[in-house]
């Protein structure tokens, strides 16, 4: 609770700082110093002030902010979000910009440090953003915004009108791409650096996808919540049960990549069109599953029943799909076999 306490005297500190509103309140920084504060970025205070809370001062004239003993000048409407020039004597840490443009679509995003400050405590952040690092998520997410652009603008459109901030993660190894939203926070996801632009493409839909759904659960009631209580249906994205909510969340993002990669098949590389259509084979079924479980339980409302409606129809457009036999078949077995491993794990379908 107190933890909950200072985290949203963080937040109200950060607002008061962009709203250019004087306010004085206790913020408790990390041990390792740094406190962080949302958009503005991470403010060092000092390693020897541990955990202990301190006070945090916004003044109106002149326009800074003081915690502790560190002040930092505000721009006007508490901008502060330019990477100082003298970063290494700065004690303020601004999130980095990134905008890419392709076409005439331009994505611009903010590359926070802290997955805690969107609500995604568990995931482990990167130990900052170098230079060099910088240039690599520019170059890999700049090649995957270019795609999308080219072959799917319209779910671009709603990208570039979505997304605010990537937490880049630390990667556990260098094959596995992990990526998360946080329903807290709209605009925000976490991701470890994608190993190449169609994973990059994949992930800004995919992620942009639970997004509107969160917004949407916010505002409307599609499965009952007093009925939801446990996490045991199988979800063929997943390793582990899920509760309905979160079959629906994930029905909902790869029905987005299923039209993602539908969206590829037309490509002039090879390549491409072949993990396009092993990716739609791989997804399409696994949204039908969910859908047909989502259908059969009392718990839908019935405004969840009409929105399942809807991703029941836009799945017809890809079954008809045609895909080269030995691309289908290695497809259908990596679900068959992501079935079975679940099933030794957990044992039976819920039902």
């Amino acid at each position: 609770m107190e933890a909950d306490l200072h985290h949203l005297c963080v937040i109200a500190v950060a607002a008061a700082a962009q709203a250019g509103e004087p306010v004085t309140l206790p913020v408790r920084p990390s041990v390792d110093g740094w406190l962080r504060l949302p958009v503005l970025g991470d403010l060092f205070v000092g390693v020897q002030t541990g955990t202990r809370a301190l006070s945090a001062t916004v003044t109106e004239r002149p326009a800074t902010l003081r915690v502790g003993d560190r002040t930092v000048k505000l721009a006007a409407g508490g901008e502060a979000t330019i990477w100082p020039d003298d970063c290494d004597s700065s004690p303020l840490r601004a999130p980095v910009w990134l905008r890419l443009g392709a076409a005439d679509q331009t994505l611009a995003v903010a590359l926070q440090t802290d997955p805690g400050s969107i609500g995604l405590d568990s995931f482990a952040g990167s130990d900052g953003l170098t230079p060099v690092g910088f240039r690599e998520w520019s170059v890999v997410l700049g090649r995957g915004w270019r795609l999308l652009v080219e072959r799917d603008p319209d779910r671009a459109a709603v990208v570039a009108a979505t997304l605010t901030t990537i937490v880049p993660l630390r990667a556990a190894c260098r094959t596995a791409h992990v990526s998360a939203t946080s329903g807290d926070a709209f605009g925000a996801v976490a991701m470890t650096r994608p190993p190449d632009p169609m994973t990059a493409a994949a992930a800004l839909v995919h992620e942009v996808q639970h997004a509107k759904l969160y917004a949407l659960l916010h505002v409307v009631e599609l499965i009952e919540p007093a009925t939801d209580r446990q996490a045991c249906y199988y979800a063929p994205w997943r390793p582990d049960p899920r509760p309905l909510t979160g079959l629906l969340q994930g029905a909902y993002a790869f029905l987005g990549l299923v039209e993602f990669w539908g969206s590829l098949t037309a490509s002039r590389d090879p390549e491409i069109r072949r993990r396009a259509a092993a990716e739609i084979v791989r997804w399409r079924g696994s949204v039908n599953l969910v859908l047909d479980v989502l259908a059969a339980s009392k718990a839908v409302t019935p405004l969840g029943r009409r929105f399942l409606g809807g991703m029941r129809s836009t799945m017809k457009v890809w079954q008809t799909v045609a895909v080269d036999g030995d691309v289908a078949a290695a497809a259908l077995h990596s679900a068959a076999q992501h079935l079975m491993d679940w099933t030794s794990r957990h044992g039976g379908l819920a039902s």
